[in-house]
């Protein structure tokens, strides 16, 4: 089990201001980093014993949850360059 904090503000500490800013102002990336949070989420459910699921069904919620962080990360790269 797993107990690192995976929040965005904990991944991105210092990019608050950004992903806050690109929250309001980009709705892409607004839907993205709620499909995080949400998926985030179900995992810690799962990681906490409050939600069954098997091995396989965590281990694609993960890499769906990395893809979703490399996402994130490019946007707040591209928004920090333009």
């Amino acid at each position: 089990m797993s107990h690192h904090d995976h929040e965005l503000s904990a991944e991105f500490p210092a990019e608050h201001a950004a992903i806050q800013n690109l929250k309001l102002t980009d709705g892409k990336f607004r839907r993205i980093a709620e499909h995080y949070d949400e998926v985030n989420r179900d995992i810690a459910k799962i990681e906490s014993g409050l939600t069954p699921a098997s091995d396989e069904n965590l281990e694609v919620l993960k890499k769906v949850r990395l893809r979703l962080m490399d996402e994130i990360a490019v946007r707040i790269s591209r928004a920090k360059v333009g």
